[in-house]
Order: C-alpha cells, then structure tokens, then sequence
C-alpha cells in the first residue's frame, strides 16, 4: 500500500462493533452504501480506543457483498485471528 492510498482514503461506510471497534470500509472504484458489489475492497480496523489495530485494500470477494457486510466480514476475520 502506498502513501496515496493511506491518504486517499475515504470511508464510505463504517461499523461499530459490540466491543466499541470500529471497522471503516470502501469499495475501491466507488460503490453505493446499501449495494453488492464484487471486487476489492479497502479496510481500516480501530479498537475501542481508537487506536489502528489494521489497514489494507486487499479484501477480495467474488459474491456480492454490501458495504456492511464486508465490513462484519472483516472485523470477524481479525477476531478470529486475534482474540
């Protein structure tokens, strides 16, 4: 990921968990908050504090999946990962 990504970021939808993460997402190319969309997405992941535990925009899917949904997706990946 380069610098521009980093700072061309622009959430489009973001998800607040039970446990006061949050979890920031965007469809790469554009998308419509509400629509399913294939293709890559980019991910910025906080815990309670908001502190930055991850980010990437290397989240793929070949289902379409709505902004929501990718962003539960994520957040249940990396709680799987790191309890």
């Amino acid at each position: 990921m380069s610098y521009t990504d980093l700072r061309d970021f622009e959430p489009e939808f973001t998800y607040t968990a039970s446990d006061g993460s949050t979890v920031q997402v965007e469809k790469l190319g554009g998308g419509t908050v509400g629509r399913k969309y294939t293709g890559t997405w980019r991910y910025f992941l906080s815990d309670a504090d908001g502190v930055e535990v991850t980010r990437g925009q290397d989240y793929t899917v070949g289902m379409p999946h709505t902004h929501a949904w990718v962003a539960e997706d994520i957040r249940e990946i990396l709680r799987l990962i790191h309890p």
